[in-house]
């Protein structure tokens, strides 16, 4: 798979994160287009950073009610490991993974859970609000 392949930079820039889970690189970026077409976030994973597997539509902005459905950017992905009492998901993931995104167009910035307590989700809103409203 071609990751990166030389372009000719605009304003409209892919800004991204990467972070190692579990001996796994993770690479979480903004997809980059028009706004119109910002309507979602896949994430990229490897072993040892030579093989690269996609995971698509991990988060699909249009899933997010308060978001404009459009312009999202940023994404960047962080653990928590569950509390003692916490209920362990069947595939015995101890963590729980967090987004943290610009929704765009001012909308605010929105916190996402992954639904499956993987990194590559798929991640549903968190709170049903943005975190920060008024910024992206």
């Amino acid at each position: 798979m071609t990751f990166f392949q030389e372009t000719r930079y605009s304003k409209a820039g892919c800004r991204s994160q990467s972070t190692n889970f579990d001996s796994k690189y993770w690479i979480y970026p903004t997809y980059s287009a028009v706004y119109e077409e910002q309507t979602f976030f896949d994430a990229f994973s490897s072993p040892d950073l030579l093989t690269w597997t996609k995971h698509n539509f991990i988060l699909n902005i249009s899933e997010i009610p308060w978001s404009t459905n459009r312009a999202a950017w940023a994404p960047s992905v962080a653990r928590r490991r569950r509390s003692a009492n916490s209920n362990v998901l069947d595939d015995g993931s101890s963590y729980d993974y967090f987004m943290y995104f610009s929704a765009g167009d001012r909308a605010g910035i929105g916190v996402a859970k992954s639904t499956t307590g993987r990194p590559d989700g798929p991640f549903g809103d968190a709170i049903g609000e943005p975190l920060v409203s008024g910024t992206g």
